[in-house]
């Protein structure tokens, strides 16, 4: 009994702390984090798990009352199954836990067959492994974790000047990080609304104008807007060339990818969806360049 007792006081050992993966839910977790994460308990769970699963099968075909076996098999199991109690609490396993504290209440008040025990160990199992199997990651290339930074993915500039873009941004970037390469370019083609929007109304157009209208609508009266710009001056020939070229952008913009997209009529390989990126991007800086 001063083995139980022993597991008894002990169940405070290992408090309880949330996984990085539950901390920071939907996002990314580094492998080293994980390593990190008490992997020495996560050790102790797969090794004690073996442990059980190599000596059952070579005492259990005896059918043998436990009683019967050596003590020093008996103290020998019994560790193992305080050692891996406390770490299904470290783990949140609350069904192994119990199950694991039963079998060590159990086994020394009662003769205990070989037979009795493997059932009760492999309920044991069975309930690490549905936590494994149930417990999945997602592997990220190297490569893509650039679209996972902390960093606005259009950089600081965008975020303030135009923040009702930065969930899109974020999504875009998300998106491409696990490679949902058509999904990137639909969330591409919101952005480049929002700008179509913003463009507009720095032309003068009202919201009649760009309220609900299609891109083809918006870029007719813009295109209307800056052919009506002055251009006397360098200062407003240059005004008109910057919009002209923002409007160059749109029209190209339009024509390649958002027509096709937003009508379900094609897909993005991954190599495509990150060059819409980076022109998304690059005209989306310009629209906040001034």
């Amino acid at each position: 009994m001063d083995m139980i007792a022993s597991a008894e006081r002990r169940t405070d050992v290992l408090a309880r702390v949330p996984f990085p993966w539950e901390a920071n839910p939907c996002r990314i977790v580094r492998l080293l984090d994980m390593l990190k994460f008490r992997a020495d308990e996560f050790a102790i769970l797969m090794k004690n798990s073996a442990k059980f699963e190599i000596t059952l099968t070579l005492l259990k075909s005896k059918n043998e009352i436990f009683k019967d076996i050596e003590s020093e098999k008996v103290r020998e199991i019994g560790e193992w199954l305080k050692e891996t109690k406390e770490t299904f609490e470290f783990f949140g396993l609350e069904a192994a836990s119990r199950q694991a504290q039963k079998i060590l209440n159990e086994y020394l008040a009662r003769p205990y067959t070989m037979d009795e025990l493997a059932i009760s160990i492999e309920l044991l199992q069975d309930t690490i492994n549905q936590f494994l199997k149930a417990t999945q990651f997602m592997f990220i290339q190297p490569a893509n974790m650039k679209y996972f930074s902390d960093s606005p993915g259009f950089g600081q500039t965008v975020q303030d000047r135009f923040p009702e873009m930065s969930g899109d941004i974020e999504d875009a970037s998300r998106c491409l990080g696990i490679e949902r390469s058509t999904a990137a370019v639909f969330h591409l083609m919101c952005i480049m609304e929002y700008a179509l929007r913003r463009l507009g109304k720095r032309l003068g157009l009202v919201k009649g104008q760009v309220h609900l209208k299609t891109w083809g609508q918006i870029l007719r009266d813009i295109d209307s807007a800056i052919g009506s710009l002055p251009q006397g001056t360098p200062q407003e020939k240059a005004r008109r060339d910057w919009f002209s070229e923002a409007a160059a952008h749109v029209h190209h913009v339009k024509n390649s990818w958002r027509d096709a997209t937003m009508h379900g009529r094609r897909r993005y390989t991954q190599k495509e969806a990150e060059a819409v990126f980076e022109h998304v991007k690059a005209f989306v800086e310009y629209l906040a360049s001034r």
